[in-house]
């Protein structure tokens, strides 16, 4: 695994990998989110359900005290209680980072009561990889940056898996694959690629069933450095 920087450029073309739909019917990625979640996720969501009550209720506390303490500042006599003084603002500056956790904690918490989690992106591909490739065409993961983002892993997995089938047709099953993973700015990408050669006319249902995909894991899609003649893509996870 490499840990090597390389600048990833971007073209505004989004048209590229998600084409307008054709007229008539779309395909859909449909999910039963109870059935398709197994115990162990639906166990995740009731933590993060007691994990967001206990940060809700920990903001009113917060508020309460901070409160308190403004009360007790403006009481005390500056000209004689100048020490005192100093120790409630050292106290509040402790409250405004308990805060800080606070706000992280309750938004992680909603996450995981959604079904959300923290997913390594590098793992992720990596288990990808072991599951599509076989010994005569082989799936190069590179990680340029690690990067952990939130999400539902089961759709992340699904969407990659649909991202090596689409390049792999363009190339004609030819070339080495590759999944690299990066950040841009604020947001995780994974580039999906082939060394193939390009080639037209990709398998309509393979483009809608990618469409899909993308769609219900609500991540972007844009060419890669190649641009929209090249069989790459860029995936951009949802910032947080």
């Amino acid at each position: 695994m490499t840990t090597d920087q390389k600048q990833i450029l971007v073209s505004e073309n989004d048209s590229y990998v998600l084409p307008k739909p054709p007229r008539g019917p779309r395909a859909q990625l449909v999910v039963d989110q109870e059935a398709a979640t197994p115990p162990t996720a639906r166990a995740v969501r009731g933590v993060g359900a007691r994990v967001r009550v206990q940060a809700e209720s920990l903001e009113v506390l917060f508020q309460e005290l901070r409160t308190r303490l403004e009360g007790l500042d403006a009481a005390i006599a500056e000209d004689s209680r100048a020490q005192l003084k100093g120790a409630v603002r050292d106290v509040g500056d402790v409250l405004g980072w308990c805060e800080e956790v606070q706000k992280v904690l309750a938004v992680e918490g909603a996450r995981a009561e959604r079904g959300e989690e923290p997913i390594d992106l590098s793992e992720l591909c990596e288990e990808v990889a072991a599951v599509r490739q076989e010994p005569s065409s082989p799936i190069s993961v590179i990680t340029r940056q690690p990067a952990i983002c939130w999400g539902e892993r089961a759709r992340i997995v699904h969407l990659v898996k649909k991202a090596l089938d689409l390049v792999w047709a363009r190339t004609e099953q030819q070339g080495l694959r590759r999944l690299e993973i990066s950040w841009r700015e604020d947001a995780a990408c994974v580039r999906v690629s082939s060394q193939g050669e390009p080639v037209d006319g990709v398998d309509p249902e393979l483009v809608d069933a990618f469409r899909a995909a993308a769609g219900g894991a609500d991540v972007t899609v844009e060419p890669d450095a190649l641009g929209p003649a090249g069989a790459g893509m860029l995936l951009v996870l949802p910032r947080d």
